[in-house]
């Protein structure tokens, strides 16, 4: 199954590789008066600090884990003021967990994908809104000094490989190249870690993305 959607990434990839390409031959091969470069394809790479955690759940807290995430991102625009902003981003998340038996620390590797319409507010202000899909590669946790290892088994991650999150965030266009931005995605569905709900109840795993894009 990850095989098969890595194939379907790639290609998604080389479509909008294309389309950027015959777009740009279009623009320079053609003198056109009404020409806007808004209307350009770009494509680039973006660089994200995760902040992440999960909302709250019966029985254990959490704290926040920083970790990364970066990939790829392409700029297809619809009509001004609405540009479609599909990515493709290797993404690290997770949480400290503090439970009645110990503390530990899950951290998990995604592929995230987002679809996001990116809305021009005014000059270089923009603002991000859209579903993204999340596909899990591995998760771990770590357990601190004196968690036993019979209450361990509770807290394994068992839940859906495949989730979904609503992505809403700000971005600031520092020239053609350069953008900050920051996002904020959270699950749309609660999810569960065991099939024990009195351990580890529903939980959306949240994250904070504060980056830098670039356009190729």
């Amino acid at each position: 199954m990850i095989f098969n959607t890595t194939k379907r990434i790639i290609f998604l990839a080389a479509v909008l590789l294309i389309s950027k390409n015959v777009s740009a031959q279009t623009f320079f091969n053609n003198a056109r008066a009404d020409y806007d470069s808004y209307y350009e394809n770009k494509f680039g790479f973006e660089v994200n600090a995760n902040i992440s955690n999960t909302t709250n759940a019966l029985n254990f807290t959490t704290s926040n884990q920083v970790s990364f995430s970066t990939g790829l991102v392409f700029s297809l625009p619809y009509k001004y003021p609405v540009t479609i902003v599909p990515m493709v981003l290797y993404s690290q998340k997770g949480f400290v967990g503090n439970t009645p038996y110990g503390r530990f620390t899950q951290r998990s590797d995604f592929i995230d994908i987002p679809l996001l319409a990116k809305i021009t507010i005014t000059g270089p202000l923009v603002v991000y809104v859209g579903p993204q899909a999340s596909l899990l590669i591995t998760t771990a946790n770590t357990y601190d000094e004196g968690f036993a290892p019979e209450s361990q088994v509770y807290y394994e991650y068992t839940g859906s490989k495949i989730t979904y999150q609503g992505v809403a965030g700000i971005g600031f266009n520092l020239d053609n190249t350069v953008n900050i931005h920051a996002r904020y995605a959270i699950d749309i569905a609660k999810k569960y870690g065991n099939a024990n709900q009195y351990y580890v109840p529903g939980y959306r795993r949240t994250v904070i993305q504060f980056g830098v894009g670039f356009n190729l």
